[in-house]
């Protein structure tokens, strides 16, 4: 049997980036309530079914992947393009 050895998750419900994980024999998750512990193991779990089952399999027990996405992300991406947008504008107060 394959094992995971390192790993990188974004955007999966409570996670925004783990950055890259080391994954060992024993591994150890701690950290406060909310910080992506649970996520950690629900994105594990979703890899699995996506090799294991299928794309419709794992999608199934999100009800769509629209619900595991970070939501957190989602916001700083449109706030960052929303200010991309303001950065491109013409606002000059010259009267013609």
């Amino acid at each position: 049997m394959k094992q995971i050895k390192q790993m990188q998750i974004r955007n999966f419900k409570a996670i925004r980036d783990t950055g890259q994980l080391s994954i060992t024999d024993l591994t150890v998750l701690i950290g406060n309530n909310g910080s992506g512990k649970s996520s950690l193991i629900e994105a594990l779990e979703t890899y699995k079914s996506l090799i294991v089952d299928d794309l419709d399999v794992a999608k199934q027990r999100w009800k769509g992947f629209e619900h595991i996405r970070n939501h957190t992300a989602v916001s700083l991406e449109e706030e960052q393009e929303a200010n991309d947008d303001v950065g491109n504008g013409d606002f000059s107060d010259d009267e013609e």
